[in-house]
């Protein structure tokens, strides 16, 4: 009887992982629809927030990346104010924010990858609003010397989640 319900139980989480995962997938693949078809969207950086003024990782290294990151997918990387004229307005931003702990040589960051792009909602459809499809992010900690290398790190980890989940619907 004992061996008859371990087999029962198994087979039960088994079952019970499987569906779960399955939801996981569906929404994960209708989240990425979103993505779905768009051959040029906009790199966008916003200000590198609390960043330590001896730094020398600039918002301009980081759109450099970017592009350079995003040229595998053969889309057509624009400019922010040049994405806004596409329908849609998509583009790709990054977001990097730093607080020091209360050690002089000791910060957190946070990264944060994300895709936004004009969205219609149900109950209204006449106005659009911008909306974030696809997000990414990491968080870190990091002494000074060590804090450029481990955003950058973090954000090459985005990104290639980014490059993964735009080519497995395109």
């Amino acid at each position: 009887m004992q061996q008859a319900f371990r087999i029962f139980l198994v087979i039960t989480v088994f079952l019970s992982i499987n569906a779960f995962s399955q939801n996981v997938d569906e929404y994960e693949l209708f989240q990425l629809k979103a993505l779905k078809g768009i051959k040029s969207f906009g790199i966008y950086v916003w200000d590198i927030d609390g960043y330590h003024k001896d730094s020398t990782l600039t918002v301009r290294d980081v759109e450099s990346y970017l592009y350079n990151a995003i040229k595998p997918l053969k889309v057509k990387t624009l400019s922010f104010s040049e994405a806004r004229k596409l329908e849609g307005q998509p583009n790709l931003e990054a977001q990097i924010k730093v607080d020091q702990k209360k050690s002089e040589d000791d910060y957190v960051y946070s990264v944060i990858l994300r895709f936004v792009q004009d969205v219609r909602m149900e109950r209204n459809k006449q106005p659009h609003y911008s909306g974030i499809v696809w997000e990414r992010d990491e968080l870190g900690h990091a002494q000074l010397k060590y804090l450029n290398l481990e955003i950058k790190i973090a954000l090459n980890s985005l990104v290639d989640e980014f490059i993964e989940d735009y080519t497995r619907v395109n």
